[in-house]
C-alpha cells in the first residue's frame, strides 16, 4: 500500500494516506489498524484512526531491542514490518448497512429551519436528503463516540454555527460536508436537525462506543411519538 511515514515523538509516528477524505481511504486506514491489532509488531502499544492517518504508539526500548523488525530507526522497523502486513484481510469495517432510527420532527431538529435558509430547500427536502444516503465512520472524536460521517449530499453543506449551543445526546448534526451524531449532552457548533434515541456510548460496556471508524450506517426516519415510546 501507498503511504507516508512521518515522526510525532520518540514514541508515536503517522501513516498518511494522502489528503482527501474518502470511502478508500477509510477503509486503508481501518484496515490497517486491525492488521496491527491482529498481528503487532514488537513494542506496539496502539493505533489510533483519524480522517486519513493511523497514528501508531510504541515503546521504543522493544521497539529498538526487537531481533526480528528490519531497519535502523524506529520509522524503518514499523514500515518494514506494516509492508509484509496484508492490512485488506482485516478490514472490521461491516459490509452490512447499520440503520440509525432518527426523528426529524422540529421539537428534535432544532435547526432545521435554518438550514432550510441557509440551503433553500424545503424542510420535507432536507430530511429526504438526508436519509437517502448512506455515509461512512470516518473518524471517532470530538467527545467519546463521535462519529465523523462523510457522504453527505453536497446540497447539505452550511457553515458551523457561529456560537455553540448545549446539545442532547443523540442529536443528529451536520456543518460543512458532514454529518455526525453528538452521543452525550455537551456544547455543540453543527446544526441540529434530528436525534435518534439510540444510546450511543455506555461507559459500563466492554466496548463502550457505537460506532467504529469503517462502518457505514444510514439513517431511518421515525415519528416523533416513535421517538418518545422508545425514550420513555
Amino acid at each position: 500500500m501507498n503511504f507516508t511515514v512521518s515522526a510525532i515523538n520518540e514514541r508515536a509516528i503517522a501513516i498518511g494516506f494522502g489528503d482527501v477524505i474518502s470511502n478508500e481511504t477509510t477503509h486503508r486506514i481501518t484496515g490497517l489498524h486491525s492488521a496491527l491489532k491482529h498481528s503487532p509488531f514488537d513494542g506496539f502499544e496502539g493505533s489510533v484512526p483519524a480522517y486519513t492517518t493511523l497514528t501508531i504508539y510504541y515503546d521504543f526500548t522493544i521497539l529498538h531491542n526487537s531481533t526480528i523488525l528490519q531497519g535502523n530507526t524506529a520509522i524503518e522497523k514499523i514500515t518494514w514490518w506494516i509492508d509484509r502486513l496484508n492490512a485488506g484481510l482485516y478490514n472490521e469495517a461491516t459490509s452490512k448497512e447499520i440503520l440509525i432510527p432518527v426523528c426529524y420532527d422540529e421539537k428534535y431538529g432544532t435547526d432545521l429551519n435554518a438550514v432550510a435558509t441557509q440551503t433553500g430547500l424545503s424542510i420535507d427536502e432536507i430530511v429526504h436528503l438526508h436519509h437517502s444516503t448512506s455515509y461512512t465512520v470516518a473518524m471517532i472524536g470530538f467527545t467519546p463516540g463521535f462519529p465523523y460521517l462523510s457522504g453527505l449530499s453536497p446540497a447539505l453543506m452550511v457553515k458551523r454555527k457561529s456560537q455553540p449551543a448545549n446539545v442532547a445526546a443523540g442529536a443528529v448534526g451536520i456543518a460543512g460536508a458532514q454529518t455526525g451524531i453528538y452521543p452525550q449532552q455537551s456544547p455543540g457548533g453543527w446544526h441540529i436537525i434530528g436525534r435518534t434515541p439510540l444510546v450511543l456510548f455506555d461507559y459500563h460496556d466492554q466496548e463502550p462506543a457505537y460506532f467504529k471508524t469503517g462502518t457505514t450506517i444510514r439513517f431511518s426516519p421515525i415519528t416523533k411519538a416513535e421517538f418518545e415510546s422508545l425514550i420513555s
